[in-house]
């Protein structure tokens, strides 16, 4: 009842800002964003997308990237760990989420469903900007683009057109009782055709502290990243990106499993991830390609898992590699005024290395066993898109297509060899009509899949509340999005209002099964995936941006999720609850204050699989609603920002994770710059 009600004293708000005087109202700040995979602003794009810029991550306290993306519309975030967090966008999350480094794809051929730890080895002190699309989207850019896409832009070193100048900074962080310890160092040099940046993050998180001084034991590890940038002009019209990204966290522990599956320990040991790219620009001066792009990328993870059960002699340790090598080819076209185009193809190829070894602590005796995955597997996936927009008077329509070939290999002397080649297409249609000059309404239909990978076809081993054993069998899980969407826009005034609708047509989800004649293996229940069926999810949204005079903004957004499984005729899994944002900020030339409030309601609409995750409690999650204050200050070459929060210390859950989110604590960032 709460939620319900703020969700109309919001809308009812955003309603009467949007009839409100402009006259002394300052002019928001332009936007440019790239999901699109081309620049554009964000006023003018028909999709449901969000951006965060620098100056607005720096104001937030997160310890991690999710964290981060936690303040954009629409964007909910379970954790199993701190130092995990998976976006859930549209009641869909994990391998039916998207997640992109400056465009290049970070999900690969093990990514999993449900909350995991992805996102949180891209360091936030290397983002220059976080973009959230909050719509299916697999025409411009493939798989698992079924709940949205997340594009994180990477630290953009500048020319500089007076000289050569060295720079950098120093940036120290910390959270009280103990919680974080931070130091991020920056350098950089520029010159006019020349410019390169590096930044180096070391940290160190202690144990989380939940409301009421309650200390979730153990849940502190270590972390440390290297990113580093260089652009050169080798001409006007030629431009050459590089880019290296390190992270690595260690003795990450499973807070869930040490405190409530009976494990003595459960750890990721070491989880490492890297990024290399090559990236050619080259602008044309025809009157049909705009530019060609070329992004040659490799990427590497690595996962080292052990883990012992209350009682037991027995140590298992479990490592996983993946090397994916990537290519991307991309055309932006222009034909007219009213017409423009966007072109591209695709080709990346992951090769998996997996194993396993049981070890007695009594008797030393090390007994290799086959890992989580089949070692020497290999995914290799090659498309073709392309997407058109054309402007007429007050009318907009875009239409895209694209085909996407896979080949997987899977050699599995255990189970079985497997080799799948499907394929899989999407495409959209959109038409947007300028009701006025300040107000446009946009309809459109988007189709998507997710093609089973690596994971799903081979896993076998322990998950979150059960054995999984491999599933060979498996079709692509497609989705067909249908969205309205309203858009009213004055200088210094946005607000919009969307509604969707997910069709969901041969999800994979795990079924129970048997493995060597017996239910259970290991003391825990077997399972196996299947495309189980259909079902839907559909809701709204409202996200409003408003500046009054030199000093004040207010911001906000409310998001409502509702997911049915229509075979099973019950909730889809994990479905996040009515949530909520409010941002007051009072700007001088120098210094802000922010009083922030964000919110979410109960969720006791639970599926059969929530009622036996072991995170979720029986009854379902709380709401709750938590306050924080924020401020900072810029002096010379030292900016310093602030921050209080759950000024009340609630106790609180994001619905589907498991663990607590930080109880009252104050934080700290201090940067010089020279």
């Amino acid at each position: 009842m709460i939620g319900r009600f703020f969700l109309f004293q919001l809308f009812f708000f955003a309603g009467f800002i949007a009839e409100a005087q402009v006259d002394s109202i300052t002019i928001l700040n332009p936007v440019v964003v790239s999901l699109n995979r081309d620049s554009a602003l964000l006023s003018s794009v028909n999709v449901a997308l969000s951006s965060m810029q620098r100056n607005d991550i720096k104001k937030v306290n997160g310890r991690s990237l999710p964290e981060v993306l936690q303040e954009m519309p629409g964007t909910w975030i379970q954790k199993t760990s701190h130092a995990g967090g998976s976006p859930f966008i549209r009641g869909l999350t994990g391998n039916q989420v998207l997640e992109l480094i400056d465009g290049i794809r970070l999900n690969n051929a093990t990514f999993r469903y449900g909350p995991n730890q992805y996102l949180s080895t891209i360091d936030p002190y290397a983002v220059q900007q976080a973009e959230v699309l909050r719509n299916a989207y697999s025409t411009i850019y493939g798989s698992d683009a079924i709940g949205g896409v997340v594009n994180i832009l990477t630290a953009e070193p500048a020319y500089s057109y007076g000289g050569p100048k060295f720079g950098g900074s120093m940036t120290l962080k910390g959270m009280t009782r103990d919680m974080e310890k931070t130091a991020s160092g920056k350098l950089s040099w520029r010159e006019k055709n020349f410019t390169w940046e590096s930044i180096g993050t070391l940290s160190a998180f202690g144990d989380a502290v939940a409301a009421d001084k309650k200390v979730q034991t153990p849940t502190s590890y270590g972390q440390n990243a290297i990113h580093s940038k260089i652009k050169f002009m080798i001409s006007p019209q030629h431009e050459i990106h590089a880019l290296y990204q390190y992270l690595r966290q260690n003795d990450v522990d499973l807070y869930d499993q040490v405190t409530r599956r009976n494990f003595a320990f459960n750890k990721i040991d070491r989880q490492e991830r890297q990024l290399g790219y090559i990236r050619s620009k080259i602008r044309l001066n025809n009157k049909l390609i705009r530019s060609i792009t070329t992004t040659a990328s490799a990427h590497y993870s690595l996962e080292n898992r052990s883990r012992q059960r209350n009682g037991s002699s027995v140590i298992t340790s479990e490592q996983d590699k993946v090397l994916t090598y990537g290519l991307q080819l991309d055309l932006p076209m222009t034909f007219s005024a009213r017409w423009n185009a966007y072109s591209g193809a695709e080709m990346y190829h992951d090769k998996v290395k997996s194993n396993a070894a049981d070890s007695n602590a009594n008797t030393s005796l090390v007994t290799p066993k086959r890992g989580l995955y089949a070692d020497g597997s290999t995914m290799t996936s090659f498309s073709i898109f392309h997407q058109q927009n054309y402007h007429i008077g007050r009318w907009e329509f875009s239409a895209g297509l694209r085909l996407n070939l896979y080949d997987t290999k899977i050699p599995d002397p255990k189970f079985g060899d497997v080799k799948l080649s499907p394929t899989a297409t999407a495409g959209n249609a959109s038409s947007s009509y300028n009701l006025s000059k300040h107000t446009r309404i946009t309809a459109s239909i988007n189709t998507a899949y997710r093609t089973p990978n690596i994971n799903d076809l081979s896993s076998f081993g322990k998950f979150d509340f059960g054995v999984e054993v491999p599933s060979p069998d498996l079709k692509p899980e497609r989705s067909i999005n249908k969205e309205i969407m309203i858009h009213i826009r004055y200088d210094n005034i946005s607000v919009g209002m969307a509604a969707f609708h997910n069709s969901l047509s041969d999800l994979i989800d795990r079924v129970k099964f048997s493995y060597e004649g017996d239910t259970v293996f290991q003391g825990d229940r077997v399972y196996t995936k299947e495309n189980i069926g259909k079902a839907y999810i559909y809701g709204g949204e409202l996200f409003f941006n408003t500046a009054k005079g030199k000093h004040w903004r207010l911001n906000g957004n409310v998001s409502y999720t509702f997911g049915q499984n229509k075979t099973a005729d019950q909730p889809l899994r994990r479905i996040p609850p009515l949530f909520a944002r409010l941002n007051l900020e009072y700007r001088m030339k120098r210094s802000f204050v922010i009083l922030n409030w964000s919110g979410a309601g109960e969720q006791t609409r639970l599926a059969a699989g929530d009622i036996a995750d072991h995170r979720i409690d029986p009854g379902g999650t709380p709401g709750f609603g938590l306050l924080s204050l924020r401020s900072g200050w810029e002096y010379r070459f030292i900016n310093i920002e602030i921050g209080l929060e759950n000024i009340l210390d609630q106790s609180h859950r994001y619905h589907g994770s498991g663990i607590d989110g930080y109880g009252r604590h104050l934080w700290l960032r201090t940067t010089f710059n020279f």
